[in-house]
């Protein structure tokens, strides 16, 4: 999700830009500031749901949020210390790990 957000909002990259020039960037149609404030907002609301539902299944809230990265102080190194699994599969709605988009992935312990 964040390289895509990201090409939403291009800056130019040394190709004989001066200061003053439009970015080519600006005449696509992809640059559309009103989608890229929607997909970060909903991006949000969506990690906050899951934030509230793991708290619900757990009762563990985050030591700390930045915008996509959420800190859980776990007694074990393992995600899967953290993460509340009935019979072998998350439970429904809360954080899931994976590569994908909408899944986590573990940065460290």
């Amino acid at each position: 999700m964040t390289s895509a957000r990201g090409k939403l909002r291009e800056r130019p990259r040394g190709e004989g830009w001066k200061p003053g020039q439009p970015w080519r960037a600006l005449s696509r149609p992809t640059w559309r500031p009103d989608i890229r404030a929607a997909v970060i907002s909903r991006t949000r609301i969506n990690l906050h749901r899951k934030i509230v539902k793991h708290a619900a299944f757990t009762g563990q809230y985050p030591v700390a949020i930045l915008s996509d990265c959420v800190v859980y102080a776990v007694d074990g190194e393992s995600p899967l210390d953290f993460l509340p699994y009935r019979e072998g599969k998350p439970l429904p709605g809360g954080f899931k790990l994976g590569v994908n988009p909408g899944l986590v992935k573990h940065e460290g312990t």
